[in-house]
């Protein structure tokens, strides 16, 4: 089902990569077309758009994955909160803050 979603998402996408393409070739002037050659542009319009549907679709795929489990392992984490948990998110927080008094008192220095 994932898969299927993924295809049909990385398609729309290079259908509307492609009409936008062909209006930026239909502003193009006479002489462009006079220097480039028809096989180059078309390897363009067809071969690098497919290169570009083919990493879409994963991109999309992983960054959902990873946004859904990220999201679901802090519910978890959230619901086996411990005592050292705290301790780590509160030495966190002081390293941050003396890191940006140190920061901020070598660059007067310099």
């Amino acid at each position: 089902m994932t898969r299927w979603v993924v295809i049909g998402i990385s398609r729309d996408i290079e259908f509307d990569l492609r009409n936008d393409l062909f209006a930026h070739l239909e502003t193009l002037s006479y002489s462009y077309y006079q220097r480039m050659r028809t096989g180059d542009i078309m390897a363009r319009v067809t071969n690098d758009l497919n290169a570009v549907r083919m990493l879409m679709g994963p991109a999309i795929m992983y960054s959902a994955n990873t946004f859904v489990f990220n999201r679901r392992s802090a519910v978890v984490h959230g619901a086996q909160q411990s005592p050292a948990d705290l301790v780590c998110v509160s030495a966190a927080a002081d390293c941050e803050r003396h890191h940006s008094v140190f920061r901020t008192t070598h660059s007067r220095t310099l």
